[in-house]
């Protein structure tokens, strides 16, 4: 497979795949600080080998990220999830952090994302990813780049 390929030119993008992981996570964390021990898997072989074995029928499957198999472990195979816009990779984060918050299903994992954070997340393009408006990514953005202020010991 082509896409499993990682060149020289790709490691950018593959940087951004897993900031975008700590950001989302840090946006998770303004409400749920126990999601803090919550780490990534940028490269799962399991994730690999489905893509392999089933590829061309990876519509609405497990092609791109999972939970589970490990505690607190965000699977991913970024070398294909790279390929993907901002808003789908946040998507993708949120309804796994939905899948760790609700330990349900995936209409359960979408809805404690609508319910704690109030954002919707949508089922878009060829493989039926997640995905969260423009407006949701850059207020996940938004929050997760500001920082708590420290408070200063008084001066007495």
């Amino acid at each position: 497979m082509a896409e499993e390929v990682i060149t020289g030119d790709d490691w950018d993008q593959l940087n951004l795949v897993v900031a975008l992981f700590y950001k989302v996570r840090a946006f998770v964390c303004t409400k749920f600080q126990k999601m803090k021990r919550v780490a990534l898997n940028p490269l799962c072989r399991e994730i690999l080998k489905f893509r392999q074995d089933y590829y061309g029928e990876l519509k609405g499957r497990r092609a791109m990220m999972h939970v589970a198999h490990h505690p607190y472990i965000v699977c991913s195979w970024a070398p294909a999830a790279r390929k993907l816009s901002v808003n789908h990779l946040i998507g993708l984060y949120l309804h796994e952090f939905g899948h760790l918050g609700s330990r349900g299903d995936d209409k359960q994992a979408d809805r404690w994302v609508d319910k704690h954070f109030g954002i919707a997340i949508y089922y878009t393009g060829e493989l039926e990813l997640e995905w969260v408006t423009c407006e949701a990514g850059e207020r996940v953005l938004a929050a997760a780049s500001t920082r708590p202020r420290r408070s200063r010991p008084s001066r007495r």
